[in-house]
């Protein structure tokens, strides 16, 4: 694909190209523009606005002010709300608060795996109790 037809994709999915967009390399342009496009722009295993709260979690774990910007206003039009704004921000910094907090107390992952394995054959013990 040439780079004016994939800016005139790019312009079908945001009325304009941005020019983050006009900085790929034409190496990679098409290939970036097609991840993009196919994970962000299209339905997929997860729900778009789950996708965008994903994303905005992320972004805001790394400070990432441009996509923190543009993941916000992405959910916002896939129909979040202000609660699950929120609760977005707060599943990025449990993640990220306890993952500092497990390399800063010198957790091995071995354990952490043998614990949580034992944890998660209880659930699922408790949860088929719940059901019979």
């Amino acid at each position: 694909m040439t780079r004016e037809a994939i800016y005139a994709d790019v312009k079908q999915a945001f009325g304009l190209v941005p020019e983050f967009i006009t900085r790929l390399p034409d190496s990679t342009l098409e290939a970036d523009w097609g991840t993009i496009k196919a994970l962000l722009f299209s339905e997929t295993a997860l729900p778009m606005k789950a996708k965008y709260l994903m994303c905005l979690a992320v972004a805001a774990s790394q400070q990432d002010l441009y996509c923190v910007y543009f993941f916000r206003g992405a959910a916002a039009l896939a129909g979040a709300t202000e609660a699950e704004v929120n609760e977005a921000g707060r599943m990025g910094m449990l993640i990220t608060g306890f993952g500092t907090l497990f390399a800063a107390t010198g957790l091995t992952h071995e354990e952490f795996r043998k614990e949580n394995d034992k944890a998660f054959a209880y659930m699922r013990q408790q949860g088929q109790q719940k059901a019979a």
